[in-house]
């Protein structure tokens, strides 16, 4: 199992940042997985190999309609200087599926947390409110000017439906 296989694994987030793509200046979120397990079975084996992989995303205004509930769901503080979410993901980890596609004859692999799959129905949408303050803070950070602080919020639920593996809680299994 490597990160180009297709299937469900199992990582800690190990970082949280922005940046921007240079070839289309387009703006993301972007989160650092250590990766150290995978489903089999409706179990959760070790990697031998653990690795590294990132998931995005995008913060246009063409995509904050999907990228707010997202990071709402993972109680994310509203801050885009400083990035944080909720700890659970940092010390016990989260589902993660990984997902091949191929489009005009090239295959691409896809990262993306399982809690993040659309089954057609939003489960919790937000609240108009939340959105236009999540949306200012968004156009503030990137403008420079304050923002209004927007409500805190509840953290996210639980993950997946496979218990966590165990997990060290110590930093010496990282490679890094």
């Amino acid at each position: 199992m490597d990160a180009q296989t297709p299937g469900t694994f199992f990582g800690r987030l190990t970082a949280i940042d922005t940046d921007r793509f240079e070839s289309t200046g387009s703006p993301y979120i972007f989160f650092r997985w250590q990766v150290g397990h995978y489903a089999a079975d409706n179990s959760w084996e070790p990697l031998t190999t653990p690795f590294a992989i990132d998931t995005r995303l995008f913060l246009t205004d063409r995509a904050l309609p999907y990228t707010l509930p997202r990071l709402h769901a993972m109680g994310f503080t509203g801050d885009f200087a400083a990035p944080q979410v909720d700890l659970r993901y940092t010390q016990k980890g989260a589902t993660l599926i990984c997902t091949e596609s191929i489009k005009d004859g090239t295959t691409y692999i896809n990262w993306n947390l399982k809690e993040w799959e659309f089954d057609g129905e939003r489960k919790s949408p937000l609240p108009r409110n939340q959105l236009d303050i999540l949306n200012a803070r968004f156009k503030a950070v990137a403008s420079g000017t304050p923002a209004p602080t927007p409500p805190s919020t509840p953290g996210a639920p639980p993950p997946g439906s496979i218990p966590s593996p165990p997990i060290a809680d110590t930093d010496d299994d990282l490679p890094f």
